[in-house]
């Protein structure tokens, strides 16, 4: 293991040792590292990232007034906490291999600053998460059983956010795009793709469009 994968298996240690990490799905990139771990073989990871996306699942779980001592936990293993002036949403970040950020639904139309009781960090509600939220899957890494997104939804939400993102970041995620292509299953993105909403359908299918995905992406005959 390397020591960005060594400092990512103390987070998910410390999660499963507060009794946490039952609420939390990995999403981003380092759900790409655990579908290559734990579901696909042969598929490699594009891991050119220290960023560590967790979403948060129900701000409300467990129901505790006070934090449970994440950040302290964390800390112990190298992680410096960080919050923006501005919005004070927190990060962890260790050094320059992971900086870790907290993610939620939004309850609204809008995005949003949410307040995590169990961590005590505020952490941004995003939109765009409740696809990854509504379609889980869970993995064993390393004895422990982590929540990530079903591969085919996270594709979908690729596609689907790719013309909100920043030049850079659509080609990466095109890159992952293409990469899974290869493994998942074409029927079961196409049931979800049947699951959206009429305007993600358009904003999917101009995605799809645009990087000529058609055939790569079709469903089997």
């Amino acid at each position: 293991m390397t020591e960005q994968q060594k400092a990512f298996e103390e987070v998910l240690d410390v999660f499963n040792e507060k009794k946490l990490i039952p609420y939390i799905m990995i999403i981003g990139t380092w759900a790409e590292y655990l579908y290559q771990e734990c579901i696909y073989n042969n598929f490699t990871a594009n891991l050119k990232t220290r960023d560590v996306d967790i979403l948060y699942t129900n701000i409300r779980k467990p129901n505790v007034t006070a934090s449970i001592g994440i950040k302290s936990a964390l800390a112990e293993k190298g992680f410096m906490y960080k919050e923006d002036v501005v919005t004070n949403v927190g990060k962890l970040v260790k050094e320059d291999l992971l900086e870790i950020e907290f993610i939620t639904r939004s309850l609204r139309y809008k995005s949003e600053i949410y307040h995590i009781p169990a961590l005590g960090i505020n952490a941004v509600g995003l939109l765009d998460a409740k696809i990854l939220a509504k379609y889980p899957t869970k993995v064993n890494y390393m004895g422990k059983t982590v929540v990530v997104p079903e591969p085919e939804a996270y594709v979908l939400q690729k596609l689907l956010i790719n013309s909100t993102r920043k030049i850079d970041k659509q080609e990466k995620d095109i890159a992952s795009v293409e990469n899974l292509a290869h493994y998942i299953n074409k029927n079961r993105l196409f049931e979800l793709r049947k699951n959206l909403t009429n305007k993600e359908k358009v904003k999917v299918e101009a995605t799809i469009a645009k990087y000529a995905l058609e055939k790569l992406l079709e469903a089997y005959d």
